[in-house]
């Protein structure tokens, strides 16, 4: 059973979280739901009041509460892990019941949503990929790191996907693998790599600078290559196959040692490279444009910025004085020197990117002017519904998407 802690963000307030993939749900922690919702002026007034409620609703035989599941989650008051009250979502809608609050029914649309992009995701990978690159830049990880985390992750899959045709176990036996990829190229397990990095429970690999990561990624790329071409079956072949691949990159960090004249394994740990992070989240209001004709969907590419070549609506900010309509035209105008109709309100998008909250509201529109011009854009394309995921969208953008197919 997988069980990966996350923090989710509700109004800007944090709610820890656990999605089991066995289960495929998510357990929510309920004292930051009470905190939450009853807007305790801190951690441990949240934790009375759950304490309180919890009694009550025993006596009461409160099913909710006896059904309650305790995990270890990291506390926010001093970063150890405890033992704390989780419900599931369906758990939480009957708990939450109990809690009179302005914000219960918000907060109800909240979870509906969080759960439902978990499915998502497992729908469609790419989404789960977008979403990790958002994560890990609001975590400040730079670009860099973070295109050489995305590919281990693809690269690891490759790996896990060898194994499984070669007959080996999921569980220990993948693990013992790994450490013996690992300890090929490092001279570590991969226990004793987290000692030395002095990491406990977190994630090695979001721990490894941008050379050990390419060092790692190297000899489990190299591992899968060559277990294609000497095809192994069960462990005991895949094994051998390991400890080749993982010499591959043993002799790369040699060589890289060598010739730099320092180890490229460091103790460091992502506390000690991450970017700064602000601890205030600014609003961007903005509007976008969601062109439809002749049964195509207009989308442009960015070209600069963070986000430089994904694919977007044409639009931007709205200005002091603007309405978001007269936002909308001028944006246009000088994005793609044309000029449009603004129609109905077609959704409207709350998004965290890392630096900022995004709040867009995307309008129905069409042409009216000359054909499109890019002014600012790499590209254009008009888009047809089967042709709707062949672009990278921006994460933001892709609720919109969805809304799209529906009048395609």
């Amino acid at each position: 059973m997988t069980k990966k802690q996350e923090i989710q963000l509700f109004e800007e307030k944090k709610v820890r979280t656990v999605w089991d993939s066995e289960q495929e749900k998510w357990y929510i922690s309920v004292v930051d739901v009470c905190h939450i919702l009853t807007d305790q002026p801190d951690y441990d007034h949240a934790k009375n009041y759950w304490k309180v409620l919890k009694h009550r609703l025993i006596k009461e035989g409160n099913e909710s509460v006896t059904n309650c599941n305790q995990l270890k989650l990291v506390s926010p008051k001093d970063g150890k892990a405890y033992k704390t009250d989780v419900a599931d979502v369906e758990q939480m809608f009957r708990l939450i019941q109990s809690i009179p609050s302005p914000k219960a029914e918000p907060f109800k649309i909240w979870m509906a949503q969080v759960a439902s992009q978990r499915l998502d995701q497992m729908q469609d990978p790419e989404l789960s990929i977008d979403q990790a690159i958002v994560d890990y830049k609001r975590l400040g990880y730079g670009d860099k790191w973070i295109n050489r985390r995305i590919k281990g992750i693809e690269v690891r899959k490759e790996l896990t996907d060898e194994w499984d045709r070669a007959g080996v176990k999921q569980g220990q036996q993948y693990a013992s693998l790994t450490d013996i990829i690992t300890k090929e190229w490092s001279g570590m397990t991969t226990r004793q790599y987290k000692q030395h990095k002095g990491l406990k429970k977190e994630n090695l690999r979001d721990n490894m600078s941008n050379v050990e990561l390419a060092l790692n990624m190297l000899a489990e790329a190299s591992t899968v290559e060559i277990s294609k071409q000497k095809n192994p079956q069960g462990f005991q072949e895949s094994a051998q196959v390991a400890k080749d691949g993982g010499s591959v990159a043993k002799a790369a960090r040699k060589q890289l040692e060598s010739t730099t004249g320092k180890s490229a394994i460091s103790a460091s740990k992502a506390s000690d490279f991450l970017l700064p992070i602000g601890v205030e989240m600014k609003t961007k209001s903005v509007v976008a444009a969601v062109i439809i004709q002749n049964g195509k969907l207009f989308a442009t590419q960015r070209g600069y910025g963070d986000w430089k070549d994904w694919w977007e609506f044409p639009g931007g900010k709205i200005e002091p004085g603007e309405t978001p309509q007269q936002a909308l035209r001028r944006e246009i105008r000088e994005e793609l020197a044309t000029e449009v109709n603004v129609g109905e309100l077609l959704h409207t998008i709350e998004y965290d990117y890392p630096e900022f909250h995004l709040s867009m509201q995307c309008f129905l529109c069409s042409i009216v002017g000359n054909t499109p011009t890019l002014l600012e854009h790499e590209a254009a394309r008009w888009l047809t519904k089967d042709e709707l995921y062949s672009v990278q969208w921006l994460p933001a953008d892709i609720a919109v998407v969805k809304k799209c197919e529906e009048r395609l």
